[in-house]
């Protein structure tokens, strides 16, 4: 009955994801593309990485993996234990938040104003150049739980064969 509700839901366009953080306030348009390519999100990625100074490409997940592909945006999934020291002793959310302060901060010193950082749900989303383009690209920095950051790579790939989006898995994992 889940799946049957979320392919209803999506085929019916009620269910937006990817590349809409960022919209124009008049307008309310996306101000991000919103059908790049594999090749345009991976550019844009590493760009971004550079500019950080941090790794994110090895990171990438969801559609952007797969060759071909057209997205609204570009979803990494990082682990804090992978960059900050993590205190065993603090929940979960408290060291995402810590984490979350720490990737501002980096993005804030390399140049990102803050009407291009949104925070949302666990992560953040950034509304990136893409390189040779006078365009933007929604980049989702996601935070995963400490020592999580691994399965949740996996979680969010999508399934190229079926278009299914990484999304469902965590919809249906969280009815389970």
């Amino acid at each position: 009955m889940l799946l049957r509700e979320i392919a209803l839901h999506s085929s019916a366009g009620i269910l937006n994801e990817g590349g809409n953080a960022f919209k124009d306030p008049v307008t309310k348009q996306p101000l991000t593309k919103q059908n790049a390519t594999t090749e345009e999100v991976h550019v844009t990625v590493k760009e971004l990485e550079k500019r950080m100074g941090i790794p994110l490409f090895k990171h990438l997940t969801g559609s952007a993996i797969y060759a071909n592909k057209v997205t609204g945006d570009a979803d990494v999934v990082l682990d804090p234990v992978d960059y900050i020291n993590v205190d065993p002793k603090d929940d979960a959310k408290t060291s995402q938040n810590r984490f979350r302060e720490w990737l501002t901060s980096k993005l804030l010193g390399s140049g990102f104003k803050d009407s291009e950082i949104k925070k949302g749900g666990d992560g953040l989303s950034i509304m990136s150049p893409i390189p040779g383009s006078d365009e933007f690209l929604q980049v989702d920095l996601d935070i995963a739980e400490p020592n999580e950051g691994k399965f949740s790579r996996w979680s969010k790939r999508g399934e190229p064969a079926t278009g299914a989006k990484g999304a469902f898995r965590h919809i249906l994992k969280s009815a389970i």
